[in-house]
């Protein structure tokens, strides 16, 4: 019966690597017979490179994110701007069209009116208040429609990428490249691209196909490959970070111009409110930090230039409340209507 070292001594060995193989000379033919059977130009996978390649992609993502919510936190300019000449705009005109109406009733003329007379003249008075009301609404309207279709556009925008055809035919010979090569020479390839890639997320997004197709295709030295996986990951988290860099500011602006848009409709309509207690609670209603829950900013800054940034975080929006002083004024403006 063999025994163990038996079966091991049968079994054939592998010949030695040399140090150095000479197959040729200068200005002779090589001589395929001096290379040992068995022996191989190829060696094991170094994915030492591609592992720092992969830990600097995995910075690079955790960067552009932290920037977009940096981005997010930043206030806008333009709606700043906007948010901020509401009520300096809205109130002025309220307190103007208050002292028309008192005027307009204590007019000596309307005791020679008819009952009809007095509702016709009524009528005329409360279209040309809703006129001027609706004047303001509108071109504030407007600014926050241009404001929105701003931040639909470049929400949009951000999420296309530009592949340029250099970057598809970049791409093209990347493919064609792994598609001829081992594991072993490969890897480096990857790296080298994937550093690339950092510095231009089209390229990432352009080799997404291919480096899919050579981890999924049978029969292959890449077939399943844990590296390649890994490769195929990063470009992903390229691409998708590349592109919440830009959408999430974009998202965010948009946000903040619906709140905007809320918070006008509720002004304008404390401000036809013909009941002054009712448009005072309005108007008057604070959060917890006693700030008004409508339209809380300073007043408007000067409108951005150009490129410019305000980087100060706004502070954050809290639940309504109605202060005491608030109620006890709202209190005596009924009992003096009583």
């Amino acid at each position: 019966m063999a025994t163990e070292q038996d079966v091991m001594s049968a079994l054939p060995t592998a010949p030695p690597t040399p140090d150095s193989i000479h197959t040729f000379s200068w200005g002779r033919p090589g001589d395929p017979s001096k290379v040992p059977e068995g022996f191989t130009l190829a060696r094991e996978a170094d994915g030492a490179y591609l592992d720092d390649v992969l830990d600097a992609a995995r910075g690079a993502v955790t960067e552009l994110l932290d920037a977009a919510d940096d981005a997010v936190l930043a206030p806008d300019p333009a709606v700043a701007h906007l948010r901020g000449a509401v009520r300096p705009l809205v109130l002025p005109l309220i307190a103007e069209w208050d002292a028309k109406s008192r005027a307009h009733l204590a007019d000596p003329e309307r005791r020679w009116l008819s009952r009809d007379g007095l509702v016709n003249a009524d009528r005329k008075f409360a279209a040309a208040r809703e006129a001027a009301l609706a004047e303001t609404e509108a071109k504030l309207v407007a600014q926050l429609d241009a404001l929105e279709e701003q931040a639909s556009a470049d929400f949009a925008a951000a999420n296309v990428i530009a592949v340029e055809a250099r970057h598809d035919d970049t791409a093209l010979k990347f493919a064609a490249m792994l598609s001829h090569i081992t594991v072993a020479h490969g890897l480096p390839v990857i790296a080298s691209f994937i550093r690339d890639a950092l510095g231009d997320p089209a390229l990432a997004y352009a080799a997404l196909p291919y480096l899919r197709s050579l981890f999924d295709r049978e029969g292959t030295e890449w077939t399943r490959n844990s590296e390649l996986l890994r490769a195929t990951r990063a470009c992903e988290k390229i691409v998708e970070a590349s592109s919440a860099r830009r959408a999430k500011p974009a998202a965010a602006k948009r946000e903040r111009v619906q709140r905007a848009r809320w918070e006008l409709s509720q002004v304008l309509a404390a401000a036809r409110e013909l009941d002054p207690g009712a448009r005072s609670s309005a108007l008057g209603a604070v959060d917890s930090d006693g700030r008004f829950v409508l339209f809380p900013d300073e007043p408007a800054p000067p409108p951005p230039r150009p490129g410019a940034r305000n980087l100060n975080s706004p502070r954050p929006f809290r639940r309504a409340a109605v202060s005491a002083a608030q109620r006890a004024s709202d209190k005596r403006a009924r009992a003096a209507q009583d």
